[in-house]
């Protein structure tokens, strides 16, 4: 399990890393819903990154 703190970090490393021009073309979604988690891993061939946290 990963703590708030280490999600917040990682948040905030995306938020400063460097992309093209200064614009950030990517979505970052955090899913904490342990059904929807669920739902996705389905979609993913049931990797246990996709439910894990």
């Amino acid at each position: 399990m990963v703590s708030e703190d280490k999600i917040d970090q990682i948040i905030e490393a995306i938020n400063l890393s460097a992309s093209y021009c200064g614009i950030q073309p990517y979505r970052l979604f955090v899913i904490t819903n342990p059904e929807v988690r669920q739902r996705l891993a389905v979609g993913s061939f049931n990797t246990q990154q996709a439910i894990s946290r």
